[in-house]
């Protein structure tokens, strides 16, 4: 679900549609129902909507961005990319695109041109880029890397990006048994999960942290499905 001023737009992944209603009264304003497949994520920039489309699971060649008119609430047009379009973050008319990979595993970040609706880059990172934040001109990428059961287990990695010339500036790889993700950022600092472990950073961290900040274990929880930071709590 994307909150934009008095609107919310939610992506209804299986049922191919984006339905618009009103964040305080859950008024229906409208509904996006053709012209997207598979659907995951969604920002908006100059006046637009980005949708990621995963497409057909089975075919590594129809993933795109649909580019979505707020005006009329249909699919304008369409922008191919890589398999597997995930979560996007929008940064001075740019749209940062993390390739989870689908029902396979990617491990790149598409860069949009949104004044022609192009690609107009692509920037490598690690395996399975699952979270992503962009704070004062750089962009964070945290990579779960492949899990032990593909039996072709990779390291996690996280990434800093230079968006002013969309090149990495730094990368830091976690052991090769841990597999990071839901990294979000909160008042200067990022947090992100490890099974049932939370850590956190400053922006301006040299390495990783090795201790947890704390965990779910006192709860009797193992896996975190989901995860957000706000004035100061942790949710």
């Amino acid at each position: 679900m994307l909150l934009e001023d008095d609107k919310a737009y939610i992506v209804l992944n299986v049922s191919n549609t984006v339905e618009v209603v009103n964040r305080y009264t859950f008024e229906s304003l409208g509904t996006i129902s053709t012209g997207l497949s598979n659907p995951r994520y969604m920002v908006i920039a100059s006046e637009k909507g980005y949708v990621s489309n995963w497409g057909d699971p089975a075919n590594a060649e129809d993933d795109y961005i649909a580019v979505i008119d707020l005006a009329n609430y249909s699919v304008e047009s369409t922008i191919a990319v890589t398999e597997g379009p995930d979560k996007m973050v929008e940064e001075n008319g740019k749209i940062y695109v993390a390739h989870l990979g689908g029902y396979n595993y990617g491990n790149s970040i598409s860069v949009l041109n949104t004044t022609n609706n192009s690609v107009s880059t692509s920037i490598a990172v690690g395996d399975i880029p699952n979270s992503l934040f962009e704070e004062n001109g750089k962009l964070y990428v945290l990579c779960g890397g492949k899990p032990a059961w593909t039996q072709d287990e990779t390291i996690g990695e996280l990434f800093i990006v230079d968006t002013a010339a969309d090149a990495t500036i730094s990368s830091f790889d976690f052991p090769t048994t841990q597999h990071p993700s839901q990294m979000v950022e909160e008042n200067g600092k990022l947090y992100y999960t490890i099974d049932n472990q939370i850590y956190s950073a400053s922006l301006n961290f040299t390495s990783l942290p090795s201790n947890p900040f704390f965990t779910t274990s006192e709860q009797g929880v193992y896996g975190i499905y989901g995860f957000a930071v706000k004035n100061e709590k942790i949710y």
